[in-house]
């Protein structure tokens, strides 16, 4: 099975290798929390061989313990060019671990999770380059700084803002609930906060504004009702029910290019079928890769 495995990778690359461990006893407010998760004794950055693809994963996840088992790659982290993806062996619910034996728990691994698996045994850490502008696909190399941005990056999100009174867009950082933020920033219009959901293409847009008679028009697009005059507006996404993904400037303004050129903000069905490269892998279609080519198309 080795030589189906297509990597443009040439030589060693470095992942990040969870062995089990127990992390309810660090303390989240400490300001060295982050730097103490990712530098654990459980944290092992090592050498994968692209030669050896298959048998250095199937070591580093101690492979021969399980019966039949299924390998489970999930994305946990996605940003412009670049994906992070977990990769473990899935237990179901109900099935019995006590063959890992003191090597069960892997709680630094379920917390980098999103999907609500709970990870046992071994994980695998792996970044991946994913061209946004063509098929450009390879591994990076991992680093616990890279890792503690990931984890630093689930709480502090980016967020797109407008206020009528700089008659300005800014990209910031939001800590926490959303609900908290943008009580702050609304101030005296935080009650008469109007939202609007909707899915653009692959992203999951909120748009939180208030209006009042010297707010400004259009300064969403056709996202909104063409006559809101917008006093403040928070643009943020959503990667799923749980978490808040970081929304750029430069997608905002691509997204709002786009909302006055499409009639449909929807993605074709047969977009998302599966397709291969030139080398026969499969292309990753994320947001960024779709948002690129339909602002390309229409510019």
């Amino acid at each position: 099975m080795e030589e189906n495995i297509k990597l443009f990778n040439k030589d060693p690359f470095k992942v990040l290798v969870i062995s089990s461990n127990t992390i309810q006893d660090k303390d989240w407010q400490n300001p060295n929390y982050l730097n103490d998760l990712v530098n654990g004794n459980y944290c092992n950055y090592v050498n994968i061989n692209p030669a050896n693809y298959l048998d250095d994963i199937a070591t580093h996840l101690k492979i021969t313990r399980y019966t039949d088992p299924y390998i489970k790659v999930q994305m946990v982290s996605e940003e412009k060019d670049y994906i992070y993806e977990l990769m473990y062996v899935e237990i179901l619910e109900g099935v019995s671990t006590d063959f890992l034996g003191d090597e069960k728990d892997n709680e630094f691994a379920t917390l980098l999770n999103i999907n609500g698996d709970i990870v046992y045994g071994n994980a695998i850490l792996m970044k991946t380059f994913v061209s946004t502008i063509n098929n450009d696909m390879y591994f990076e190399n991992i680093t616990n700084e890279l890792v503690k941005n990931v984890i630093y990056r689930r709480a502090h999100t980016k967020v797109v803002i407008y206020d009528s009174d700089q008659e300005a867009y800014s990209n910031i950082e939001v800590f926490g609930p959303m609900d908290e933020f943008a009580n702050d920033f609304f101030s005296e219009y935080k009650y008469k906060i109007k939202k609007i959901e909707l899915g653009f293409l692959k992203h999951n847009i909120n748009i939180w504004y208030s209006e009042d008679t010297y707010g400004i028009l259009d300064v969403c697009g056709n996202l909104i009702p063409e006559l809101a005059r917008v006093n403040k507006m928070i643009v943020f996404s959503m990667w799923s029910d749980t978490y808040r993904d970081s929304f750029t400037l430069e997608e905002f303004n691509k997204i709002i290019f786009l909302s006055k050129k499409l009639k449909s903000y929807d993605l074709p069905a047969n977009y998302c079928d599966d397709e291969q490269d030139e080398n026969g892998r499969l292309i990753v279609k994320n947001k960024y890769r779709i948002l690129h080519k339909y602002f390309e198309e229409n510019k």
